[in-house]
């Protein structure tokens, strides 16, 4: 039994427990949490411990009393797991997202307290990888691809509902994989997707200008921790141009919150005055990736309602 409360004196009747599979010391953990009872807050300067070895006429030996006090605690280990039911009970409660619960659990917490360690490491890193380098690379190129596949299931699952389609509405911001699969931007011309499981949308594509090559960042995965390693949008409007074409819904990336301000029958019929406008309006969202204007919009929301 234990007691939650100060004392002068705490005494030990033993240091030896048994674990349901055999007796062993005291851990280091288990001894601060009782010893550390002794002395009481205004009362007491000192605090004092008193082992006790039963049937023993001398006291333990040196070495084992001190591993038991002083040595390293055992590690905390979170015991939380994400479940598909978890995620399905956490959708009802409107105060509280999923990502808010992760955070709050043991080991994001201790991931959270090495990731500047982690980032400094990547910083000291230097490019010389050599063939370490190259299969990094490719395994970050094959999750990408994995990545991807999900994302499309889930799109095509959507558009098979009302409710899913009204996700996929002109105006809408969107970032997909253009040519050679360099990360692009586009906006949405047109309602839901047409072609069935090769289903695809129609969209008027940000392309840059001179034309970028792929780099080893439009592999990265479209998560908030990672746009700000994205290469740079245009900043001028002589450094993009439009133009409308078809792509494949496993193409697309990102479905975006943002809505661009256009008129999308004068984009349709390539009216000059109506895409100078589209090319003004993208510049106030070309500034920045990290900017809270690309953040995806609230899957969770919508997936409630279908």
């Amino acid at each position: 039994m234990g007691l939650n409360l100060p004392t002068r004196t705490v005494v030990f009747s033993g240091f030896r427990k048994f674990d349901n599979k055999s007796f062993r010391d005291l851990l280091p953990g288990e001894y601060t949490q009782m010893a550390g009872r002794a002395g009481r807050r205004g009362l007491d300067t000192v605090g004092y411990v008193i082992l006790v070895s039963p049937g023993q006429e001398e006291a333990p030996p040196g070495g084992r009393l001190r591993q038991m006090m002083l040595g390293d605690p055992t590690k905390l280990r979170s015991q939380f797991r994400l479940t598909y039911n978890m995620i399905l009970n956490l959708l009802r409660v409107e105060a509280l997202k999923i990502e808010e619960m992760i955070k709050r659990s043991v080991s994001e917490n201790a991931t959270q307290a090495l990731l500047p360690e982690h980032e400094k490491q990547i910083k000291g890193v230097g490019s010389g990888f050599g063939e370490g380098q190259a299969r990094g690379v490719r395994y970050v190129r094959s999750g990408y691809r994995e990545l991807s596949w999900c994302w499309y299931r889930l799109h095509l699952a959507m558009l098979a509902t009302p409710v899913g389609r009204r996700m996929f509405q002109p105006k809408r911001l969107i970032v997909f994989k253009g040519t050679n699969d360099v990360r692009t931007v586009g906006i949405l011309l047109r309602d839901g997707a047409r072609g069935g499981s090769a289903a695809t949308v129609q969209v008027l594509e940000l392309v840059y200008k001179p034309k970028r090559k792929r780099q080893d960042a439009d592999f990265l995965p479209y998560l908030p921790r990672f746009r700000r390693r994205f290469t740079p949008l245009p900043q001028t409007e002589s450094e993009m141009e439009l133009r409308l074409l078809m792509i494949s819904l496993n193409d697309i990336e990102a479905l975006t919150g943002a809505h661009i301000q256009m008129d999308v029958n004068g984009v349709l019929r390539r009216d000059v005055e109506a895409l100078t406008n589209v090319k003004a309006e993208l510049l106030h969202y070309c500034s920045n990736w990290t900017s809270s204007k690309w953040n995806e919009l609230d899957y969770f929301k919508w997936l409630k309602e279908m």
